[in-house]
Parts: C-alpha cells; sequence; structure tokens
C-alpha cells in the first residue's frame, strides 16, 4: 500500500508530466510537419492520408518526448513543495531526499519500461508503416498529379513536362529530359504526342508510356554527331525506390525500422562479413611455401620477367589491399551504426530515470512549481543531453568511441550531475 506522502507526491508529479509531455510531443510534431511539409504539402493529398502520416511519425516523437516530460514534471513537483516549503516540512518530519524521490523514481521506471518496449516494438513497425505510405503517396503523386504546363522533377535524372492533361490522366505532347547525359557529354530528349503513367498492381515500379514520339541525342565529342529515331511506342521503367526522397531514404531510415535483438544480429552478420573479406584476402595473397631452387644456369637468364611478375603480382595485391580497406572501413561503420541503435534504445529508456533525479536537485534549487524558469533550465538541460548524444554517435561513427560506450556516455554524464544535486543538497 502507497502511503499518504506517495500518493501526494504521484498526483502532484502525473499532473506536469502528462501536460508536458503533450506539450513535448505536439512541439516536436510541429518540427516534424516544418521539415516535411514541402513532401506533404500542395501535393492533392486528402485531410486523412495526412493525418495518417502524422500518426506514424508521431510515435517516435513521443518516445523522445518521453524524458523531457520526466525532467520538466520532477523540476516542477519538487520546486513547487520547495516554494510552498512543504518540502521543508516533509525533511523535519524525517522524511530524507531519498524518500521523497522514491515514488517519483517509481514513475520514472514505469515511463522507462514504456519507452523501451514503445521503441523496441512499436516504433520499427510504426516507422516501416509511415515510409511505405509515404512512398506510395510519392509514387502516386508522380502519377497522378502531373500539372498540365508544369515541368516535373519527382523523377530523379529526368524532367517531365506535358503541355495537355486530360480528365482521364492522358497526357499530350510529352517531353522527357534525361538529365543523366546533360553534364557535358551531351542531351537527350524524348517527345511523344500522347501518353500517361502507370503504376505496376505490385506498387514496385511506374512507367511512362509514349506515343508516336521522336527520341533526339546528341554527342558533344570530337565530332559532333547526333541520332534522331522515331517510335509509335515507348515506354520508360522507374522502380519505386526512385520515388523516395533522400532525406528518407537514409540511414535513419533503414536503422529505424529494426528492434535491438534485430540490430544486434545485423552487427553480427556484418562481422561475419568482413572476417570472411579478411580471410578470403590472405588465402588469395598466401605465398606458397616452396622449397627455393637455385638460381643458375637458363633461370638466370628469366630474372627479369620473374622481376616482372612479381612487380606486377606485388601492385595486384596493393590494389586489393587498399578496396578491402575502404571496403572494411564501410562494413565497420555499418557495424558501428547498428550497435549504436540498439543502445541508444536502452539508454534512452534509463535516461527516463535519470533525468527525474536530476530534476529532484534542480526543484530545490529553482523553487519554482509554475511553467516558467524550471521549464526553461529543464529544456536548456535535456538540449545538452541530445547535443552529447549526437556528439558522441559521431564520435562512433568515426571510430574513436566504442558503440556500447557512445550510447551511454550520455546517460552516465546525467547520472554524474544527479548525484552532485544530490550531494550539493546533503551539503
Amino acid at each position: 500500500m502507497l502511503s499518504l506522502l506517495d500518493r501526494y507526491l504521484l498526483r502532484a508529479f502525473t499532473g506536469p508530466f502528462i501536460l508536458t509531455a503533450f506539450i513535448a510531443w505536439f512541439a516536436l510534431l510541429m518540427q516534424f510537419l516544418w521539415f516535411f511539409i514541402e513532401t506533404i504539402a500542395d501535393k492533392g493529398l486528402s485531410f486523412f492520408i495526412v493525418l495518417e502520416l502524422i500518426g506514424y511519425r508521431s510515435v517516435h516523437l513521443f518516445l523522445v518526448a518521453l524524458p523531457l516530460a520526466c525532467l520538466i514534471a520532477s523540476v516542477m513537483t519538487v520546486g513547487g513543495l520547495a516554494e510552498r516549503y512543504e518540502l521543508s516540512s516533509f525533511h523535519s518530519a524525517g522524511a530524507s531526499p531519498g524518500r521523497i524521490l522514491r515514488p517519483l523514481l517509481i514513475c520514472g521506471g514505469l515511463v522507462a519500461a514504456l519507452s523501451y518496449l514503445t521503441a523496441d516494438y512499436i516504433v520499427p513497425a510504426s516507422n516501416l508503416a509511415f515510409y511505405e505510405r509515404l512512398q506510395e503517396v510519392q509514387l502516386s503523386n508522380a502519377a497522378l498529379h502531373l500539372e498540365a504546363g508544369v515541368f516535373n522533377e519527382d523523377l530523379p535524372g529526368f524532367t517531365i513536362l506535358a503541355k495537355e492533361k486530360t480528365d482521364d490522366g492522358e497526357l499530350k505532347d510529352i517531353l522527357l529530359y534525361d538529365h543523366r547525359y546533360s553534364t557535358g557529354s551531351g542531351t537527350n530528349i524524348i517527345s511523344g504526342k500522347s501518353g500517361a503513367l502507370t503504376v505496376d498492381s505490385h506498387k514496385e515500379s511506374a512507367g511512362l508510356l509514349l506515343r508516336n514520339g521522336s527520341n533526339y541525342r546528341e554527342r558533344t565529342s570530337a565530332s559532333k554527331t547526333f541520332v534522331r529515331t522515331n517510335f509509335e511506342r515507348y515506354q520508360k521503367r522507374f522502380l519505386i525506390a526512385d520515388f523516395s526522397s533522400p532525406d528518407l531514404s537514409g540511414n535513419s531510415s533503414h536503422y529505424s525500422l529494426l528492434t535491438s535483438w534485430q540490430l544486434q544480429s545485423a552487427a553480427d552478420s556484418v562481422q561475419i562479413l568482413m572476417d570472411s573479406l579478411t580471410t578470403s584476402f590472405s588465402n588469395r595473397t598466401a605465398i606458397p611455401r616452396n622449397k627455393s631452387m637455385p638460381v643458375t644456369g637458363s633461370r638466370l637468364a628469366d630474372s627479369t620477367l620473374v622481376f616482372q611478375r612479381a612487380r606486377t603480382r606485388a601492385r595486384q595485391i596493393r590494389t586489393e589491399a587498399a578496396t578491402l580497406t575502404e571496403r572494411l572501413a564501410l562494413e565497420q561503420e555499418t557495424k558501428v551504426r547498428y550497435l549504436y541503435r540498439k543502445h541508444e534504445k536502452y539508454s534512452l529508456a534509463v535516461a527516463c530515470i535519470l533525468f527525474v533525479f536530476v530534476g529532484g536537485g534542480l526543484g530545490e534549487i529553482v523553487r519554482s512549481g509554475n511553467f516558467g524558469f524550471p521549464v526553461l533550465i529543464s529544456i536548456g538541460v535535456f538540449v545538452a543531453y541530445i547535443m552529447g548524444s549526437i556528439f558522441c554517435r559521431r564520435l562512433a561513427e568515426s571510430f574513436v568511441l566504442h558503440p556500447l560506450g557512445a550510447g551511454w556516455v550520455p546517460a552516465f554524464v546525467v547520472l554524474i550531475v544527479g548525484l552532485l544535486g544530490m550531494r550539493w543538497r546533503a551539503g
């Protein structure tokens, strides 16, 4: 059974936590909309599709808002007690600082468990649904929302211009500019009197169908040449991955789709691949231990040929070694990212408890329970924590820190700050 003090502190903590969690989640959601507004705005999307994308992404944003909510709620709770001199009364009655923070730490532990379960099970599923839905929206936008008389650059490496568009999606007077040949080597322009953009039933590729057109290619070489061919039917296929924005198809989207055990399994697979590459290189470049034969007679005449072969082999080995070194560096960076994301899930959950611990000390210093100075101090501490996490991640990707240390150093620093605050209160 909870004591009267525990129930009082839990009520004092729960209200600010729920309110600040919602405010932090809403602020991060607005930041998400700011970055992705160009992707979803003015695309002819319905309100429910936009709401669906926001719902998928809001799960990850809620995960980030939990530690900040724990910190602000803890500062406001203890600060409010200190402001009303209730904290002094509790100390006079024999309640130690640890006894006062115990119910708050229990709440922090429950929030930490919720954070880990969300990060390991719900967030990967929601991120997968978000990116799949967003790719589908981008593909349908490229296929269904071409505007007449407007250059469309949704297809990477190509620009499409259709002078007319009928109500059923049929395009008239189409020009397709292939920019892959426009970097100093020539020009490639495909035109058609009519056509349409279609999407296959499996949502894996899209096709641009042109009818009754021509293909003009010009090469700016020493002797300028051009080729013009006519066709009755021409179709250009594009993979669905080509419609993904670079901001959406980066590493962060790949690693965010894996759980902690999948991240560890992927890191182990990368290590096995690195060992296999190293072993294969060693076997290929191993020098056979044959008995040396005396170099006399006719063999001495072939010494120049032997030397040239040895020098050629040495160059090949050096080239292979350089290629292997670059490949191993890339694979090692991939492994580091897997391991860092794994430990980040754990450290972010533990940070919920540590921020409650730190917030208790900051609350006694601030001595205020309103949404003023406590929120400002809490946001400053949380921003420092996020910056430290980004800095440690960069160090891990640069092979300066081990992924284990990079993932837990920010949480360890928060723990030190909390211990210093407790010692300051005891002094």
